[in-house]
C-alpha cells in the first residue's frame, strides 16, 4: 500500500456518536449524495482519519467529513445499523494546528476533483513556509516535506515553492486559473520582477509560453510539462 500521510495511524472502530468535525476543516462537505448511496450499497470502504481522544473522548475528524456526514445521514434514515465506525487514529488530540490543516489539505488532495488544486497545492506550501518562520522546520527542508502532502515529484514541488516565494502575485494567480503552466511560472518567477510582469502580460495577450521563456530568459524551455502529469515522479 502507497505511504498516505492520511491513513498512517492505529485502524480502530470507534464509535458514531464519539466522532465530530474539525473547525479547521474549510472545505464544503454538504454533497455527499453519491456518498451515500455508495456507503448504503457497500458499506463504508475508506475509513475515517481522525484525532484524539479529548478529555471527554471525542475523536475530531480530519480526513472523512463527508463520509461522516453520509453516514450520520444513513442512519437518521435508519438505512445503517452500525454505530462503530473504523478511523485512522492519527495522533493526540493536541496536535499542532499547522499539522492538521496539513493532513487536512493532503486528504481533499487525494479525495476530491472538485477543487482547485493549484490553490491547495500553494496552501500546503504556505503552512510549511509558516513553520519554517517558527522555527519548526528548516527553510531547506520544505520541497521535500511537502512530499508528504503533495503527490508529485520533487521537481514540482520545488516549482511551486519558487512560485510561492518569488512570482508576482498575477503569476501565481494565473497558475491559479489554469492560465499558465507550472513550469512557465516557475521560470517567470526566476526573473526581475519588472520583467515578470512583462512576461505575464504577453502570454495573457496570446504569445506562446515557449516563445516567451525562450525570450527572457535566453533559455530552451524544452517540454513544459503539467504537472498533474508528473505525480509519483522524480
Amino acid at each position: 500500500m502507497e505511504y498516505s500521510v492520511v491513513t498512517n495511524g492505529v485502524l480502530q472502530e470507534i464509535n458514531l456518536a464519539l466522532l465530530q468535525p474539525s473547525p479547521l476543516n474549510t472545505f464544503d462537505a454538504s454533497e455527499y449524495y453519491d456518498l451515500m448511496c455508495s456507503i448504503e450499497l457497500y458499506g463504508l470502504l475508506t475509513p475515517l482519519s481522525v484525532i484524539g481522544p479529548d478529555k471527554e473522548g471525542i475523536y475530531t475528524i480530519l480526513a472523512g467529513e463527508r463520509r461522516y456526514n453520509a453516514i450520520s445521514k444513513l442512519k437518521e434514515q435508519g438505512k445503517y445499523p452500525n454505530q462503530l465506525i473504523p478511523c485512522y487514529i492519527l495522533g493526540p488530540d493536541t496536535m499542532d494546528e499547522k499539522e492538521q490543516k496539513l493532513i487536512i489539505e493532503s486528504s481533499n488532495l487525494e479525495t476530491r476533483d472538485d477543487i482547485d488544486r493549484h490553490a491547495h497545492r500553494f496552501q500546503i506550501i504556505q503552512i510549511l513556509s509558516d513553520m519554517a518562520k517558527s522555527g519548526d522546520i528548516k527553510h531547506h527542508e520544505i520541497a521535500n516535506i511537502a512530499g508528504q502532502y503533495m503527490k508529485m515529484s520533487t521537481r514540482y514541488r520545488r516549482m511551486y515553492l519558487q512560485i510561492f516565494e518569488n512570482a508576482e502575485d498575477s503569476i501565481r494567480k494565473m497558475v491559479e486559473d489554469n492560465q499558465i503552466k507550472v513550469a512557465s511560472a516557475a521560470k517567470i518567477a526566476s526573473l526581475p520582477r519588472e520583467y515578470q510582469e512583462n512576461a505575464a502580460n504577453e502570454i495573457k495577450n496570446g504569445f506562446p509560453e515557449k516563445e516567451v521563456i525562450k525570450k527572457y530568459t535566453l533559455e530552451d524551455p524544452g517540454d513544459l510539462e503539467d504537472p498533474a502529469l508528473c505525480d509519483n515522479t522524480e
